[in-house]
């Protein structure tokens, strides 16, 4: 192998050896980059199918991206910003378990009788102690 790149020049070449034409391609390498974030920030790998799981919860960030690593930096109680590198992802809302269930938080169905044992509305949007 020695003898043919380095010995013995090629007319194709202007009759010079593989090795003196040969550069190192300028290509970027194909091996993964691993985004780093700031150590106030939590790391995520999403899944297969595009979701990640914060404080017990699983949400749906982007299909797109699964396998990669993203960024979560807690901005309020139940806010998050999501990045990937230096791409913001915008805002997740993921509420802690233990807060969803407050009973203040669940929508609780109101019933109001418009005349009874005929017409039954209901609002599964009012809030509890209300309506």
């Amino acid at each position: 192998m020695v003898d043919f790149n380095e010995v013995r020049p090629h007319d194709a070449l202007g009759d010079k050896t593989p090795a003196e034409v040969y550069r190192p391609s300028e290509r970027r390498s194909l091996v993964p980059l691993t985004p780093s974030y700031p150590p106030d920030w939590m790391t995520r790998r999403v899944a297969k199918g595009g979701s990640i799981s914060v404080d017990d919860d699983v949400v749906f960030v982007s299909a797109a991206l699964s396998g990669q690593v993203i960024g979560l930096k807690k901005e309020g109680v139940l806010r998050w910003r999501a990045r990937y590198f230096d791409l913001d992802l915008g805002t997740l809302e993921i509420a802690p378990l233990a807060v969803a269930l407050e009973p203040e938080r669940i929508a609780m169905p109101t019933v109001h009788t418009v005349n009874p044992g005929v017409t039954l509305e209901i609002d599964l949007n009012a809030r509890a102690g209300t309506g």
